[in-house]
């Protein structure tokens, strides 16, 4: 878990940051330490050092340096005792740069003599003195340090030997690299060929070493195996290129798609908003017709009572005309009214019918018990009102005797029952009874509610349904019933 928060905040620039990362680290060194021989330990104070000295603290890496130069090597009196220990935590490749660590910081403090001093006890340890390579390669990094201490002298004897060293083991490699440093010194000093004696030794003996260098296969193994997973690198390098331009395209692809998807949603939803609006002002301009015979017959009542100098009758009559009118235009403004403005407006409408038919039948607006918030459940407006109409101009005023129109608003299985019951002709006699002129007339009204039925059942799912029988047996008449949804 340390880990992987070291690696999230690595690259980070903020103090925060790196104050937290330095302490996941010291956190890992005492996880580790707590495991027998963990060369974790000396890794984590690696990383630790490495974080110290790019925050610039020298002296706190100097410290971690070495911790892990005596944790990988130790005390040179222990160390061959370690070396034969199988299990023990040395690392050979860590104390190298450990030390090479501290003696750069050394070196950039202008502390040369405790670089060299660093180099030399590194020189002394066992564990490099019984690694030949190890040694001329150390030996060489010391000489480097008294080049730049401008100890010459001291620096070529250090290079002459670690020639010879790698002349007499066959070390090729080894023994090139210090021929060039010997080289590059004598030509700092403009004594050149002092180093030409150097060369003519090496070129004499370089088929000897070749053929006596078993390191120098290895190396040139070594390397074809590096170039190889070099290559195969750059070939995964360019295979994630490759996916990576895939995926781009294929994000693009995706994000295009997503951008159509939501054009079309949003195309979709503006025509079925467009629809819906379209609907609701073909309901509205159903709604607000009024049925022109409806009016027509009114203002003739109206005109008859005048006609007859029956004032009081003309003006009762209009004032409840009036009323109804306004209560129509009123409701015409939205689809739905309460049930109790619905229930005065049709008793309102039904009392100026009996009024104009000269008390020509009784009738009776009756609520169900359980409907007792009448003003809370609402219905579409004026869709009653044709069905009432029909009973009256159609049955009722046919009859000889005082006639009777029953209403009635029932609760049933969560639905508002409307039925409307008269004694009236009946639709077939009174198709028989309609003069010439009337049945050539299409009436409005039915077809109007029946339409507005389709368009509320459309637009708000409302399963409106009606009925419409002649009763049967001695009884006459004609029986409606209608369905709404109980709705609050």
């Amino acid at each position: 878990l340390n880990d992987n928060d070291i690696k999230r905040l690595e690259g980070t620039k903020s103090e925060n940051s790196k104050s937290e990362e330095k302490e996941l680290i010291q956190s890992n060194i005492e996880i580790n330490k707590q495991i027998p021989n963990n060369a974790e330990v000396q890794q984590g104070y690696m990383n630790l050092g490495k974080k110290q000295l790019e925050d610039k603290d020298n002296k706190g890496a100097i410290e971690s340096f070495e911790k892990v130069y005596q944790n990988s090597i130790g005390n040179s009196a222990s160390t061959r005792n370690k070396i034969l220990d199988k299990e023990s935590p040395i690392n050979t490749k860590l104390a190298q740069e450990a030390n090479q660590k501290i003696a750069e910081i050394y070196k950039q403090e202008n502390k040369l003599d405790k670089a060299i001093e660093i180099k030399k006890q590194l020189l002394k340890e066992p564990l490099i003195d019984q690694n030949l390579v190890l040694k001329i390669a150390e030996t060489q990094n010391l000489a480097s340090f008294y080049v730049q201490n401008n100890e010459t002298e001291t620096a070529l004897d250090l290079l002459k030997k670690s020639y010879q060293l790698s002349m007499k083991n066959h070390l090729t490699i080894e023994a090139k690299s210090s021929l060039e440093r010997i080289s590059e010194i004598y030509k700092a000093r403009q004594e050149t060929s002092l180093s030409i004696p150097y060369y003519e030794n090496f070129l004499s003996e370089l088929q000897n070493l070749i053929d006596h260098d078993s390191n120098l296969y290895q190396k040139v193994v070594i390397k074809e195996t590096e170039d190889k997973i070099s290559q195969l690198i750059k070939e995964k390098e360019l295979q994630e290129q490759l996916i990576d331009k895939k995926n781009t395209f294929n994000y693009f692809l995706l994000g295009f798609i997503i951008l159509l998807l939501v054009l079309l949603g949003f195309i979709l939803y503006t025509l079925k908003a467009i629809k819906k609006k379209n609907l609701k002002i073909e309901l509205q301009s159903l709604r607000r017709e009024m049925n022109p015979h409806f009016i027509f017959n009114s203002l003739n009542s109206i005109n008859q009572f005048i006609a007859q100098k029956d004032e009081l009758s003309a003006n009762s009559y209009l004032t409840k005309f009036s009323i109804l009118m306004r209560g129509v235009m009123e409701n015409s403004k939205d689809d739905f009214i309460t049930l109790d403005k619905e229930i005065k407006v049709l008793d309102n409408y039904i009392q100026l019918e009996k009024n104009r038919f000269s008390d020509k039948f009784n009738f009776e607006l009756i609520v169900d018990e359980k409907l007792t918030e009448t003003d809370e459940i609402t219905i579409p407006s004026m869709l009653i009102q044709p069905f009432i109409e029909n009973a009256i101009w159609h049955g009722l005023r046919y009859v000889s005797i005082i006639g009777w129109l029953n209403v009635r608003f029932d609760l049933e299985s969560n639905e508002i029952k409307v039925t409307i019951e008269d004694n009236g002709v009946g639709i077939e006699k009174s198709k028989e009874l309609k003069t010439k002129h009337q049945s050539q007339h299409k009436g409005r009204g039915m077809s109007n509610t029946e339409e507005r039925i389709k368009l509320l059942n459309e637009l708000y799912h409302m399963k409106i349904r009606y009925t419409i029988e002649d009763k049967q047996g001695l009884e006459k008449g004609v029986k409606v019933t209608i369905f709404f949804p109980n709705r609050h």
